[in-house]
């Protein structure tokens, strides 16, 4: 049975992946300035919006077979004045986010929703790790241009 707690817990999951998607097409636009200059980090996290943006989309049409409806609420603007350091801790805790959301729904998860977000919380982990690496190295070379370009340049591949 799709219960008005799992419908809803389903329906905030839909809204954390348009979130996180809508804030990693900021963080590429923002990277991808004329003035910022960091294309493999702008290629990134575009990269990231749109797998993003595939499991919205996956999340509804779910969403939609069982009965339900969309939601469509704003989500939260992006300063521009971030480091790539900033910017990927800011995409680990939304993605810390998402995976604690579809935890959750399991907690609650009827046959057929297990089923459905298995995938999803190994995609989850798997991001977690990523971005906890990709912390580790925007660290080491923080504040050395050198070592920014070089992990830029990595992530242009």
């Amino acid at each position: 049975m799709y219960s008005p707690a799992l419908k809803q817990l389903i329906e905030h999951e839909i809204q954390l992946e348009f979130q996180a998607a809508y804030t990693y097409r900021a963080f590429a636009a923002f990277f991808d300035h004329p003035q910022v200059g960091y294309p493999g980090f702008a290629k990134y996290f575009r990269g990231e919006a749109d797998d993003e943006l595939k499991h919205a989309d996956a999340f509804i049409k779910y969403h939609q077979s069982r009965g339900g409806f969309a939601p469509h609420d704003g989500v939260p603007k992006v300063e521009n004045n971030l480091t790539p350091l900033a910017a990927f801790r800011t995409a680990l805790n939304m993605e810390i986010s998402v995976r604690d959301n579809i935890v959750a729904i399991s907690d609650l998860a009827d046959p057929q929703t297990v089923t459905f977000i298995d995938d999803y919380l190994k995609i989850q982990t798997d991001s977690i790790a990523e971005y906890t690496m990709l912390i580790t190295k925007a660290t080491r070379v923080e504040n050395n241009p050198g070592g920014l370009y070089l992990l830029d340049l990595e992530l242009q591949k």
